[in-house]
């Protein structure tokens, strides 16, 4: 089985995928999109043709919790996970943070997710901090793992982990080194490995995951965005995990099959069981 264990199924820029793959949206549509990230020049021929078995989807807040819901109403292989994204964590109040209890709550939430930090956008740090704090401490009180977005906040992002004793979730999109990695583990979290070792330049990350204990990697599209080498500029797909979990496979020295085994069986392991 292969779990996409980071993949935003339900934004509009997948509306395309969903088709094919045979995912039900489950209710009304609503925009949400990744920003622009990508044009929609996709084309099959370019596609390794294996769909996903499961997914786990994040939310990025209020304005798409209910349409994440309804996909995994609607699709016994979609596990949902809610939170708020640093990047809209402008747009939310205490308010927004009490209504999100109650999402963490239902019975198809698996994480809060994606939360995080993020240095690369206007809103500071500190005020990222003071909105993530809470949400982390909301995932302790009701003993759920988190989808963590840290862009270059490493040392922040570990503080924060050890101030709530938040000690289970999975790195999203990790791009750090065999060190960075290393200590995330020691701390209980997974690492989730995308497309960006698929590029030759990113060695660092690279000889981390060639190094790091297979038990701790969990395969990750983020699609539609962080696309794979060679697909630059499009819209990724989660059919191009399969490029990614090759290129692990041959950075491991291992049967490809074998990585899509072991990283299922720990999305297993930090998620619960899926139903396919």
């Amino acid at each position: 089985m292969l779990i996409d264990a980071h993949c935003h199924l339900d934004f509009d820029e997948l509306a395309d995928y969903r088709a094919r793959a045979g995912i039900r949206s489950g209710g009304a549509d609503v925009e949400v999109s990744a920003s622009g990230k990508g044009s929609t020049n996709t084309s099959l021929d370019t596609l390794i043709e294996r769909t996903p078995d499961a997914y786990v989807v994040p939310s990025i807040g209020k304005s798409n919790w209910r349409r994440v819901s309804e996909l995994a109403a609607a699709n016994a292989n979609v596990r949902a996970a809610y939170g708020i994204h640093p990047w809209w964590a402008d747009q939310h109040d205490a308010a927004d943070i009490k209504a999100l209890a109650e999402w963490l709550e239902r019975d198809d939430c698996v994480a809060l997710g994606e939360v995080g930090l993020d240095v690369n956008i206007e809103l500071p740090v500190e005020q990222q901090r003071a909105r993530l704090k809470p949400q982390l401490e909301l995932a302790v009180e009701l003993g759920k793992p988190a989808l963590l977005h840290s862009v270059k906040t490493h040392e922040d992002m570990l503080r924060l982990l050890k101030e709530t004793g938040l000690k289970r979730g999975m790195i999203h999109a990790f791009s750090g080194s065999y060190e960075q990695g290393e200590q995330f583990i020691k701390h209980g979290f997974m690492l989730g490995i995308g497309g960006i070792i698929t590029y030759d330049r990113a060695s660092k990350t690279r000889d981390a995951v060639a190094r790091l204990p297979i038990e701790a990697l969990l395969l990750e599209s983020d699609a539609p965005s962080m696309p794979v080498c060679g697909h630059q500029g499009e819209v990724n797909t989660p059919e191009r995990l399969m490029i990614t979990a090759q290129s692990l496979a041959e950075l491991r020295g291992c049967p490809v099959e074998d990585v899509i085994a072991q990283t299922s069986a720990n999305a297993e392991r930090l998620f619960g069981a899926f139903l396919i």
